[in-house]
């Protein structure tokens, strides 16, 4: 039996179904990774490539961030526990620190080197 050309329709029509999809999943280019600081004051974003001090008001006080070779980090901040201080600093996509009784709230976005979190458990 041969190939008919609704045969050839159907297949060419099924690969760029897929060709789609697969662009969509993998073929994006990558976005600069930033990092979203999030406090009742309101919402800034700052690029990880570019070092900087940040002075971030919250609800207990002024908090200082601090952006270095692609990673951020707590220097200081006002709450009682310095949990967010203790976290370290933070550079993969996804990743983020919280102070809590400050209200303050750090994450990196973008898309980046995705690995599993080994960490994990």
């Amino acid at each position: 039996m041969r190939p008919r050309l609704l045969d050839y329709i159907i297949l060419s029509g099924t690969l760029f179904i897929i060709g789609i999809f697969s662009f969509n999943a993998y073929g994006k280019a990558l976005t600069p990774e930033e990092c979203i600081i999030t406090s009742p004051k309101g919402t800034w974003v700052y690029p990880l490539s570019k070092d900087s001090t940040l002075a971030v008001d919250g609800t207990l006080g002024v908090m200082e961030i601090e952006i270095h070779d692609g990673k951020v980090r707590v220097v200081f901040s006002p709450c009682k526990e310095k949990i967010c201080i203790q976290t370290g600093a933070i550079s993969k996509t996804g990743t983020w620190i919280a102070c809590v009784p400050n209200r303050v709230f750090l994450k990196i976005e973008g898309k980046g080197d995705d690995e599993t979190d080994t960490d994990s458990f």
